[in-house]
């Protein structure tokens, strides 16, 4: 399927509220409901009216990524690397290769008891409990699946956006914020539980983890790979406070018609966050007695949350951690703490948060504009005025900005040199804005800086200006008269106004002097010939159409004279519409049997 990229570029810039989208063999009209934006990328998330058809999509430069849940169906979008076009899979859950012993308890985990009560650090105090920083390292192998850097990038934002989608369906106040990705030369096909024991005690390639989770502020890290058999994912469990198992590795793909499933990454970070499979799956509990997943029936389909095992016959995974309080398909997600079967996720989350998000304090960037707004003033016409933007950064990480948008003109962006550039700390890059009126009268417009800003992430720059003319500037409106098609006897007027918007006064000619008026077309009216116009006035004129036969002429002009020194003459051109006999001739032929 072919992608409209114009379409792709008002998701991205957020200027598209309803979407035609295929899905299911059908095209359905898509609502927003939320939308969230990058230095890149987009995150778009809409319903159809029915709320039946829920479509989520990570919007790069010119591709995206997407999942569609239509009732109980799944349906996922990628570009394919090679030729650009959107490949649509619903794939088959039999298919999904099955958890397996996913997790890990850190060698020196307390007990249970001991794991109820996680004292909060410092960082977590100052930092906002409600965002967790991450950092995801991606093997060669896995870039070379995606192609490109854009790709590999975009397709990471997915996995982070379905997670934080999970996040929000399941009432969890918190989300995942990408603050570094890098490639690393790793084997994809090196044994899971050896390859997080490597990112864990930072073996090898992964010498300088820790000190890449200070720079940047990362709680917690990942390690994504391409998936080559084996099992998807693996990841330690939270058992207390110890941001040193704060790590898992994550397969991405398929091998052989197994798939991994984009819900796998906020899984393996479930287990990060202290939460356990279901009940009859879980090898150990979670940080609490009721941190575990659930598998539930409704309407005679049996489902399981996102961090449930598959049912006994099958059941489907949704994108929900276990919640008593959340509903699906009128169903309770979850079971109450304080009951025997007690499986709640989500309020296990709510807690361990808190110390998650604290485990690396913050490093974030700030962008600070010189100004927000700018106007150039009064400017003669033909003439340029040009304005300097400061874009600091003012925070204490590395701002990246995206590719900053074009004003409209008479407004350009005359010198960039902040687009797709990585500001340092402390330090400022510049913006060169034009403006050069090409006609009198008021302007305005805005271009917009995207960027990593965690709290600004889109900045708007509004410009305005006056274009003016010393001399006398003409205007007539319009300059192409219309008429209908009418009959012997009928008549039609239109009129034509004249004005000045230059400084000085416009003196007005014989209108129509050397090319006169012929009938079947008149000049009905005339309040403008011989006039002068001072700054800011104008006057009309009108003429009329009147066939005196069937064969009257179809087209005509006249000349409007001035002192305006650029255009002296405007030309008015007259046409009637003829019956457009050519968007019906072809159907008269072929139904004539004409070849």
């Amino acid at each position: 399927m072919g992608v409209n990229l114009e379409v792709l570029r008002q998701l991205l810039l957020g200027q598209a509220d309803t979407v035609l989208f295929h899905v299911a063999g059908e095209d359905v009209t898509l609502k927003r409901k939320r939308i969230s934006r990058r230095k890149d990328s987009s995150t778009w998330v809409g319903t159809d009216p029915t709320g039946r058809i829920r479509v989520l999509l990570t919007i790069g430069r010119d591709h995206f990524f997407g999942r569609a849940l239509v009732d109980g169906r799944e349906f996922y979008y990628r570009p394919d690397p090679d030729t650009g076009e959107c490949v649509i899979e619903e794939r088959d859950p039999s298919q999904k290769v099955p958890l397996g012993d996913d997790v890990l308890t850190p060698p020196s985990a307390p007990a249970p008891s001991a794991a109820l009560s996680l004292p909060a650090t410092a960082a977590a105090v100052a930092d906002d409990t409600s965002v967790i920083d991450v950092m995801v390292l991606y093997t060669s192998g896995l870039a070379t699946d995606y192609v490109t850097t854009d790709l590999i990038q975009s397709r990471i934002q997915y996995l982070i956006d379905v997670a934080n989608d999970s996040y929000i369906n399941s009432n969890i106040n918190t989300h995942l914020r990408l603050v570094y990705s890098q490639e690393v030369s790793y084997g994809d096909d090196v044994p899971t539980s050896v390859a997080l024991d490597d990112l864990t005690g930072n073996n090898g390639v992964f010498a300088d983890v820790e000190t890449l989770r200070t720079q940047y502020g990362a709680d917690q890290v990942t390690l994504l790979r391409s998936f080559v058999g084996e099992y998807c994912g693996l990841a330690w469990l939270m058992t207390g406070n110890d941001p040193g198992y704060a790590y898992a590795v994550v397969a991405d793909g398929s091998y052989q018609g197994s798939y991994c499933d984009d819900l796998t990454y906020v899984h393996e970070l479930g287990h990060n966050l202290g939460c356990a499979h279901d009940r009859d799956h879980a090898a150990s509990g979670g940080i609490y007695p009721y941190s575990y997943g659930y598998q539930f029936e409704a309407g005679g389909v049996g489902y399981r949350t996102i961090m449930a095992y598959d049912c006994v016959g099958g059941c489907a995974q949704i994108n929900y951690f276990s919640n008593p309080d959340v509903l699906y398909e009128g169903v309770a997600t979850g079971v109450p703490a304080g009951l025997a079967d007690a499986a709640d996720n989500a309020a296990t989350i709510e807690q361990t948060r808190l110390v998650v998000a604290g485990y690396r304090s913050s490093v974030l960037p700030a962008l600070l504009p010189s100004a927000r707004s700018h106007d150039f003033g009064s400017l003669e016409v033909g003439t340029n005025a040009n304005f300097a933007l400061y874009l600091s950064n003012n925070g204490t990480g590395n701002l990246e900005i995206g590719q900053i948008s074009n004003p409209d003109a008479p407004f350009s962006i005359v010198e960039d040199n902040c687009s797709n550039q990585s500001i340092a700390a402390g330090e400022h890059c510049i913006v060169w804005i034009g403006c050069t009126p090409t006609a009198p009268g008021l302007y305005d417009s805005s271009f917009t800086v995207f960027s990593n800003d965690p709290v600004e992430p889109e900045f708007t720059m509004v410009l305005s200006a006056t274009g003016q003319s010393t001399a006398p500037w003409i205007t007539v409106t319009p300059t192409y008269l219309s008429f209908p098609k009418l009959l012997p006897g009928q008549t039609s007027d239109l009129s034509v106004a004249i004005g000045n918007l230059g400084l000085t006064d416009l003196q007005i000619g014989t209108i129509g002097m050397g090319d006169s008026l012929a009938p079947p077309f008149t000049l009905q009216t005339d309040t403008c010939s011989g006039q002068v116009l001072a700054t800011d006035t104008s006057c009309s004129l009108t003429v009329r159409y009147a066939p005196l036969t069937a064969t009257d002429s179809w087209q005509d002009s006249f000349i409007i004279p001035s002192t305006d020194p650029d255009d002296s003459q405007v030309t008015v051109r007259l046409q009637v519409r003829r019956f457009p006999w050519a968007l019906f001739l072809p159907a008269i032929l072929k139904g004539s049997g004409a070849r």
